[in-house]
């Protein structure tokens, strides 16, 4: 879609307002494929023009990416999505326009190990990069089983191991995590987590 505003205030600043007629071009290419399994891709660029402050015109793109496979039992899927932002009010430390990109992927598997109990797997990677202000990794595994404790109550219980890398500090980290969720209707489910986790900093 396409859509124009006017900010009578670009820079966020409390004195000297400036102002500018800012146009946005959001177009959307979505494509879908499969049978058994399925394979889902979303290209949502968002194009912004500013009128007289040209300089903080921008691109900013964002894919996503989505795969599903059903074997007789086991369950795998893959997410991944790339995600690009610029402007003058991104979180830096200098403050002022700044440009950012992430980048994450996610890989589980679920299978059934009895009737009523489902294990699964997930490992989760996420980088960003922000300029001004230097690049940031997090790595995390997760295993989580749930047990289906009657046809709309289920209860679960997981264990997150992950580590964080930044330019201000390194952290380990260990979660455990209870949940439980009750289906009173297709449309309305209630649920609950409770959990502790754990930070080192080094």
């Amino acid at each position: 879609g396409v859509s124009a505003a006017y900010n009578d205030n670009v820079f966020g600043e409390p004195s000297n307002r400036q102002g500018d007629l800012i146009t946005t071009l959001m177009p959307v290419v979505f494509l879908e494929a499969g049978t058994r399994g399925s394979a889902q891709l979303l290209y949502a660029p968002t194009v912004g023009h500013f009128s007289k402050y040209k300089d903080l015109s921008s691109v900013n793109q964002a894919v996503f990416f989505r795969l599903r496979y059903p074997f007789t039992k086991l369950k795998l899927g893959l997410d991944a999505f790339y995600l690009t932002s610029s402007g003058l009010f991104i979180s830096n430390d200098q403050g002022g326009f700044a440009q950012q990109s992430t980048f994450l992927t996610r890989i589980f598997g679920e299978y059934p190990v009895a009737d009523k109990v489902m294990v699964e797997l997930m490992e989760e990677s996420v980088w960003q990069n922000t300029d001004p202000g230097g690049s940031q990794m997090e790595h995390s595994l997760k295993g989580r089983v749930y047990y289906q404790v009657t046809p709309s109550v289920k209860a679960g219980m997981s264990l997150k191991v992950g580590v964080y890398d930044a330019p201000a500090e390194d952290q380990v980290y260990q979660s455990l995590e209870l949940s439980s969720s009750w289906r009173i209707t297709d449309a309305l489910v209630l649920s609950g987590d409770a959990g502790i986790e754990m930070r080192h900093l080094s």
